[in-house]
């Protein structure tokens, strides 16, 4: 017979509890990494990958002028990129690691704010949530503002319930270093600033704190205001912002997935929701007192952005508001947490299987993919000789140029090709209605004849074809390319 000592048994449990936050984190990077390579680069992609590409200084310089957020995950991915490459799943696995290490962060935070079942259903909840798988999934900041912001919610909370001037400092060097990821960060690490000076007792080590944090925040406002003069925002404007306010909260349980073009994604989003819904009422009902920070901070973050847009500056999507993820997952942990067991386990499955759900379905359905500029230049093939490209404006180019080389802009007195190709990836469920197929395909100017025309799920092509290569005129086969490719911006590959 085998006894356990009383006094080890706390010891016991938590390596026990430690064990299934291990297990959870693997299954979140088996999430991330298996279909990591599944799909091409988008244009964002595609641009970091440029900027990566260049000399390290060359990179920092160019950032103001080709992003809308500060330089720290370009400065972390440029060594990663030099080391692993710029391949797809080599650039995006610096993603899925900071989304796989943000599980056992969201254990600590859920804990810390509440109880340890709290930071167990939490951690699950993260793990398979589909909105960070995707985000996992991208060689962009948005996984390591993730990660930033879940630190900087978990010091905030060891400061608040501990009282040391380690968990304060900590808090502030996770804020700044979120607030040098994204902008939006501030929506976060501002009220956690302001709750933590009004409760520390004495109040000089949080304002000093705060203060580092907010010097932070200034001497990024020159940055933020140049790189807003130079990149619009008509992507984001271009969508009602009722829709994209009512979005954010469905993105948070179901990602990016759901456009409610099928019964099955209405069904989905609709038990996702019942789901939520049932855990923020016993959060409200059975837990208020755990869950009233990490609702709060989830509604400032989110809510502030939403008011700002209403105001006239609007930069209001779910990709900008995702650090309020994690509070609102932790709001409805809490709920679940509060009720018997079975209803916790029952509710961290059912969300968790919608994520797995999610996920299985983005990587089996190109409708729910990014732009496919790998499939359309893997269709296009190989040059056999100069021939000009005419691809959606300058997304495109920067699209294509990760895939057809050597690609350049046509110059405006024109070039000897003898081939023309009008290739454009198609639009998806996420990122609007597919283009119409053309009745016909369009002229071009002799002795270019048309020799094929391939509408496919993810792009379409149409190629023309000279005897002998003929020099041609951009804006001439602009104009013509129009029913075929929006904005028509005339490349050619040598």
């Amino acid at each position: 017979m085998i006894l356990i000592d009383r006094t080890d048994y706390p010891a016991f449990v938590r390596l026990r509890d430690w064990r299934l936050v291990a297990a959870l984190t693997i299954a979140a990077a088996c999430m991330r990494f298996a279909t990591i390579d599944v799909q091409s680069y988008w244009f964002d992609e595609a641009l970091t990958a440029k900027l990566l590409a260049m000399p390290f200084g060359d990179m920092l310089s160019s950032v103001p002028d080709t992003e809308l957020t500060p330089p720290l995950y370009y400065m972390l991915a440029w060594p990663w990129a030099h080391v692993v490459g710029t391949q797809e799943a080599a650039l995006r696995a610096l993603s899925a690691l900071l989304g796989a290490a943000a599980v056992p962060v969201a254990y600590l935070t859920g804990r810390e704010l509440a109880s340890h079942a709290v930071g167990l259903v939490t951690a699950g909840l993260v793990a398979f949530n589909p909105l960070l798988v995707w985000y996992s999934q991208e060689a962009r900041p948005y996984s390591l503002l993730v990660l930033l912001c879940a630190l900087s919610l978990l010091f905030f909370a060891r400061a608040l319930r501990r009282r040391r001037p380690r968990e304060l400092w900590l808090w502030a060097v996770a804020s700044a270093l979120a607030l040098l990821t994204h902008y939006f960060a501030a929506f976060l690490v501002v009220p956690e600033g302001l709750w933590l000076a009004w409760v520390w007792r004495p109040r000089l080590p949080a304002l000093a704190a705060g203060a580092a944090v907010a010097a932070v925040g200034v001497a990024l406002i020159p940055l933020a205001a140049h790189e807003r003069s130079k990149i619009g925002t008509g992507y984001i404007e271009g969508m009602s912002l009722r829709r994209r306010a009512i979005g954010v909260p469905e993105d948070f349980l179901t990602g990016l997935v759901v456009k409610f073009d099928a019964t099955w994604e209405q069904l989905l989003d609709a038990f996702a929701i019942a789901v939520a819904v049932a855990g923020g009422w016993l959060a409200w009902s059975r837990a208020r007192a755990g869950a009233l920070i990490p609702a709060a901070l989830a509604l400032v973050a989110a809510g502030v952005p939403f008011l700002l847009a209403v105001a006239g500056e609007d930069y209001l999507n779910t990709r900008n508001v995702i650090a309020a993820c994690l509070p609102f997952l932790i709001v409805i942990a809490a709920g679940f947490s509060a009720a018997r067991r079975a209803i916790a386990v029952a509710g961290t499955v059912a969300l968790a299987a919608v994520g797995i759900a999610a996920t299985i379905v983005i990587g089996a359905d190109a409708d729910y993919q990014r732009s496919d500029f790998r499939g359309a230049a893997e269709a296009l093939g190989r040059a056999h000789g100069p021939r000009a490209v005419v691809v959606p404006s300058l997304a495109g180019q920067i699209g294509f140029e990760r895939y057809l080389h050597p690609l350049s802009r046509m110059p405006a007195s024109g070039a000897a090709v003898g081939e023309i190709a009008l290739v454009t990836p198609r639009s998806s469920k996420l990122s609007g209605p597919a283009v119409a197929r053309p009745p016909v395909a369009p002229a071009m100017p002799r002795p270019f004849r048309l020799v094929e025309t391939r509408y496919a799920q993810t792009y379409s092509l149409v190629r023309y074809r000279a005897p002998r290569p003929a020099t041609v005129d951009p804006a001439a086969i602009a104009r013509a390319a129009v029913p075929v490719v929006a904005a028509p911006n005339v490349l050619v590959q040598r």
